[in-house]
């Protein structure tokens, strides 16, 4: 089983765009209330990441859903977080 699950997917809507453009992003085909961790990253090394609940269809959909968890990175900061 891969890291999002057996048949899971991920829809991003357009494949390419602009910095200033907004990006439809969808995981599919999870479990019902399955957490999943989503990441990014620039080419200008900002990364950020968020924890989200998968809704009862087994579907994160980033541009409705508020995140469980999120945390923007750059370079030039530093962020510790707490183990849990």
């Amino acid at each position: 089983m891969s890291a999002l699950g057996a048949t899971a997917r991920m829809a991003i809507e357009p494949a390419r765009t602009r910095i200033d453009e907004k990006v439809h992003i969808r995981v599919l085909g999870l479990e019902p209330n399955q957490t999943v961790v989503l990441r990014a990253r620039m080419r200008d090394d900002w990364s950020s990441w968020a924890t989200f609940r998968a809704n009862a269809s087994g579907a994160v959909d980033v541009s409705s859903q508020p995140a469980i968890r999120h945390l923007p990175t750059s370079p030039t900061s530093t962020i510790r977080m707490p183990v849990q």
